[in-house]
């Protein structure tokens, strides 16, 4: 048999980058490290290494500064423009990557990736080993031979000599006279003007090399011989720059190429830096590769152990296994308990219906239970812990403090992190692949399906890993630097615990037959309109399909198109396209109609009916603290923040949430404090000024900015002033205040230039802060929390204005939700401390409603005002408007 050639592969390491640079849409690690180039370096690589099989292999770039070329030509690669500094700034991690997948990288300087290349492949070559170049440049075709080929990874198409001369009509060695004759743009080889394609294959077919090109002359047509003539000197200059040189100061051993394997300690470290977690995934390590310690309790006298030992401990994590749709419904399974790394207890249950092979009835483990998480001298540490609490208090444990949530310790160090899972946290952090609830064995029906000692791996290494993520996000909590974001988990987001699961298990009353009659009644509503839209179109279609409302919209009814949608470019059927569509006729108008309908009932209703708990008619939604990235409350199943305000649907909605026979709810809403905000901040004279002396701010501004007397501020004007000093808490544009207001741009434009002119002080913070944000990547709040953009370097300007728009938003509503946060804290503190029945419901933004017995309402109203205005000393006061009524529509409307 033929013994089998080795085979070296030779990458053009710089034309990856840049190809890699300019075809990736822009990515950035959260805190602003451009990473596309890198990025797209690294699969470029990746799908390389897994095309061919190799035996050595190396990747050239090209060295900084000018190359011998430059002496030859002045003008070569003068039209390019200077690496991007985005570029540069990745440079560094392609270089450490290459060297992490054990790939030797070769820089010379005054030579270009090419010759590096050449030098090396002609040497391969030589030593009879094959040799695959990987590039997108023409000229290195000139290589070609028995052992060489050229794989270039646009077209995907892998070179050899017939290959080559298949497609281009001469051998691949004169592949440089060619270019010397038809010049290259790219590189600003000026070849010979006029002489094409076409031209240059037929001089090479006929006569060889440009030397015999000229030595013919005579041959040719007048047209072209006149061009030849007319540019020989630069059909010279071409020739020696596109010819490759052999490099004499590389004397590399091939043996030094010899194919590595990668570093897979360096690449996990690289792309948990990078922030790569789509490619972390291939080098995490899971249960199967780590020697963890999990084990299932059968016995008390175990029980017994778990205890003694923990009593030689201060701290434990836990995570618990339960059946159920919410927490609040919840049914143990089992738990379990981690407190060394990579050790774990499980501790199965026979509760209920789940009667397991290996168990504990509840009775027999509370003692250990209640010792375990109600004594003061142990610090717990869950996961979303508030889910833990709700499922433990339905058999009579307490959670009690301290006890720390690594999820609220992840989301005060980067509230933009995805948090939804802890096996995300657990991949990006610990670089570790968790057992997945989806791919348990079983899984699908109940607990009770999956084995037992399925069950005990899946517990025990929550609890571990919830250990382990907290010695780590803990201790850089506590870096000096981050000292603010440690005091924001500890004094705003840990202890908000406790209050919603008051407010969670509490819940809120529904009027249920108000709420059916009013699904009943817009039911008829939508089918009354649906049927009038049929009738004025003249036939019947999909009003939820928007390519068949286009349809009808832009063709049948033959109204003006308004943009089109990004990714399927159909003409938009949005919102506000319809809105404009609706002054022209009254179709669009009752799709408006329709929709609003349509939503308030499956968005609101539909849910609230669902999630009614059946005895009680109570909703008991779910507030969750960390899922936004500027630190306010979201609540869902159902989501209760979002009802529509000042509409009719959503009127009718909030007449359906009731109080208690004999109670009242109390509605608490601070005043415009966005803008109080925004005035502390900004320091404005004005703004500060119209605060301390209750002026109404938007006809303060109406008049400030059209120059006009207050008592002559129409409601007109008083609209335009109010969108523009809430839009500018969200970078509103001139384009944004137009479509809110009606006015043309450049009026929007000139009104929002005024208002800037005198409001200065808002102008230079605006300055102030985004020059700020450039530099340290973030912005932050009244109270230290933090949020990473790193859109603001962004080169599209598009991105980087909307980055703008974000870094002005987050320092004024997250100081808002920080504040809310800590006036729900102080007033649940007041009614817990004096003994008072009136219980927080919901946090809905700048309000908070109430429920309270009709004799403590007179006590709690002006306490509750008090405590709230009182909650933080601002450069000006906070007011807080209170109502109260049977309904949350009366309290809105008293």
């Amino acid at each position: 048999m033929e013994k089998r050639r080795k085979t070296l592969i030779l990458i053009d390491g710089s034309g990856f980058v840049f190809r890699a640079y300019y075809a990736l849409p822009r990515l950035t690690t959260r805190k602003g490290l451009p990473t596309h180039a890198v990025y797209g370096f690294i699969q470029m690589i990746r799908k390389l290494l897994d095309e061919f099989d190799y035996d050595y292999i190396a990747v050239a770039f090209d060295a900084k500064g000018p190359t011998y070329r430059h002496k030859i030509f002045e003008d070569y690669k003068i039209s390019r423009p200077p690496k991007p500094p985005e570029l540069d700034m990745q440079w560094p991690w392609i270089q450490r990557v290459c060297e992490a997948l054990g790939i030797p990288i070769i820089e010379i300087q005054g030579f270009e990736a090419d010759d590096i290349i050449a030098s090396l492949a002609r040497k391969a070559s030589k030593e009879d080993i094959n040799v695959i170049i990987v590039t997108s440049d023409k000229d290195m075709f000139q290589l070609l031979d028995g052992h060489i080929k050229i794989f270039r990874p646009m077209k995907e198409k892998l070179y050899d000599r017939k290959t080559f001369e298949n497609e281009y009509g001469f051998q691949p060695d004169l592949m440089k006279d060619y270019l010397a004759l038809v010049g290259d743009k790219i590189d600003d080889i000026p070849g010979v003007k006029g002489i094409g394609d076409k031209t240059a294959r037929n001089l090479i077919q006929k006569y060889g090399n440009l030397q015999s090109i000229y030595k013919h002359l005579d041959e040719l047509k007048p047209a072209i011989r006149k061009k030849l003539e007319a540019h020989r000197k630069e059909a010279d200059v071409s020739l020696q720059l596109v010819e490759l040189s052999n490099i004499p100061e590389l004397d590399i051993p091939l043996e030094n190429l010899k194919r590595k394997n990668p570093n897979i300690s360096e690449l996990r470290s690289l792309f948990q830096e990078l922030e790569f977690y789509s490619l972390l995934k291939e080098y995490t390590v899971d249960i199967t590769e780590v020697e963890s310690d999990y084990r299932t309790v059968t016995s008390l006298d175990e029980l017994s152990l778990i205890d003694k030992q923990l009593g030689l401990k201060t701290q434990f994590a836990f995570a618990l296994l339960y059946e159920g749709s919410t927490p609040l419904r919840g049914e143990l399974i089992g738990l379990a308990l981690s407190y060394e790394p990579q050790k774990g207890w499980y501790i199965p249950l026979t509760q209920g219906n789940h009667l397991l092979k290996a168990g504990f009835s509840l009775d027999a483990v509370r003692p250990f239970l209640q010792k375990w998480f109600e004594s003061e001298r142990f610090t717990r540490i869950g996961f979303n812990i508030k889910s833990d609490i709700h499922v433990l208090r339905r058999y009579g444990l307490h959670i009690q403090e301290p006890f720390h949530d690594v999820q609220l310790m992840a989301y005060a160090l980067d509230p933009g992190r995805p948090l939804e899972s802890i096996e995300r946290l657990a991949q990006e952090i610990l670089l570790y692949r968790m057992i997945a609830l989806k791919d348990l064995p079983g899984k699908g029906k109940s607990w009770e399906d999956i084995p037992l000692e399925v069950q005990q791996d899946f517990a025990c290494e929550r609890a571990d890993i919830i250990l382990q993520l907290y010695e780590c996000t803990s201790a850089e909590l506590k870096k000096q630097e981050l000292s603010p974001l440690w005091k924001i988990y500890n004094t705003i987001d840990l202890p908000l615990i406790p209050i919603l699961v008051h407010m969670e298990a509490w819940g809120i009353k529904i009027d249920r037959q108000g709420l059916k009659k009013l699904a009943r009644d817009i039911s008829t509503r939508i089918h009354r309109i649906q049927n009038e839209i049929f009738e004025k179109v003249g036939f019947v279609f999909n009003l939820n399909s928007s390519k068949q409302l286009a349809k009808v919209l832009f063709e049948t009814l033959g109204l003006q198109p308004i943009g089109k949608t990004r990714k399927t470019r159909q003409y938009s059927t949005r919102m506000e396209v319809l809105e404009e569509l609706s002054q022209h006729h009254e179709v669009p108008r009752l799709i408006i109609t329709y929709r609003n309908l349509a939503k308030s009932k499956s968005t609101y209703i539909d849910p609230l009916l669902e999630h009614a708990d059946p005895k009680t008619d109570r909703v008991h939604t779910t507030f969750h603290i960390a899922a936004t990235a500027t630190g306010r409350l979201s609540s869902s199943d159902p989501n209760l923040q979002n009802i529509p305000i000042r509409d009719e649907p959503g009127d009718e909605i909030r007449k359906c949430f009731i109080a208690e026979k004999g109670w009242v709810l109390i509605s608490a809403d601070y005043s415009q404090i966005e803008l109080r905000i925004l005035a502390h901040f900004s320091e404005d004279e004005r703004l500060i000024r119209a605060f301390q002396h209750g002026e109404d701010i938007h006809t303060l501004t109406a008049s400030e900015v059209l120059g006009i007397p207050k008592e002559n501020v129409t409601a007109n004007h008083r609209r335009m002033a109010k969108a523009v000093n809430y839009g500018i808490a969200y970078g509103l544009s001139a384009y944004g205040l137009s479509q809110q207001t009606g006015m043309d741009v450049h009026s929007a434009q000139e009104f929002i230039d005024r208002y800037f002119a005198r409001y200065t002080g808002v102008r230079e913070w605006i300055q102030k802060l985004l020059e700020k944000a450039r530099k340290t990547g973030y912005v932050e709040t009244l109270f230290g929390r933090r949020r990473y953009i790193p859109d603001l370097t962004s080169p599209d300007t598009q991105i980087r204005q909307a980055g703008e728009r974000q870094a002005i938003n987050m320092p004024i509503q997250g100081t808002s939700a920080d504040l809310m946060k800590k006036a729900m804290m102080s007033v649940f503190t007041y009614l817990k401390e004096n003994g008072l029945k009136t219980r927080l419901l919901l946090q809905i933004h700048d309000e908070l409603l109430l429920e309270s017995p009709e004799h403590e309402v007179y006590k709690v109203v002006p306490d509750i005002r008090r405590i709230m205005e009182d909650v933080i000393e601002l450069k000006v006061p906070l007011v807080v408007d209170i109502h109260t009524g049977s309904s949350w529509y009366e309290t809105k409307h008293n």
